[in-house]
């Protein structure tokens, strides 16, 4: 009976693993079918949308025009993205999908040094909400750049396609 309950034990144990380490790895799903690649397209554009808004916001405060909660809550917005980025570009559903996507082809070419560049966001929106707690406009204004050209910017210099 000891054998069985070990052998349970360590076979639950490895499942247990396999599944810790399937999730620790997302699969590049594919786009189930042509109205999946519009939906995911669509919920895609929104939160692209409402991260460009959050950097509007860091914008205007560097400017001055907003109080440092409503950046910091941008900043927040930003830094947690990369948790949502990937899993909004599955296979097939760029512009081979929709001809008005930006999703270059390049993403799922080079899906690691996608998920990097999403991941180096997360990097530059923690560095503007500790700019933001150093009360120093240069600093600030600085990190508020870098932000945009590095952390927004390095993602769609590299695989945002210009289809509009």
């Amino acid at each position: 009976m000891e054998n069985l309950t070990a052998g349970w034990a360590r076979a639950g144990a490895a499942l247990v693993l396999a599944l810790a380490i399937g999730s620790a790895v997302p699969a590049q799903e594919r786009v189930a079918s042509e109205e999946a690649a519009v939906a995911v397209f669509k919920e895609r554009l929104e939160f692209m949308e409402s991260l460009g808004a959050a950097y509007r916001m860091i914008r205007q405060f560097a400017a001055g025009r907003v109080s440092a909660e409503d950046a910091a809550a941008a900043a927040e917005r930003i830094a947690a993205a990369p948790d949502r980025i990937p899993l909004l570009f599955p296979d097939g559903s760029g512009m081979e999908a929709n001809p008005k996507s930006e999703a270059s082809p390049a993403i799922w070419e080079r899906w690691d040094e996608f998920e990097a560049a999403s991941a180096f966001l997360r990097e530059r929106a923690e560095e503007f909400a500790s700019a933001i707690e150093s009360d120093d406009a240069g600093l600030i204004s600085a990190a508020a750049m870098a932000l945009g050209r590095e952390g927004c910017g390095g993602c769609h210099g590299l695989f945002r396609a210009d289809n509009r």
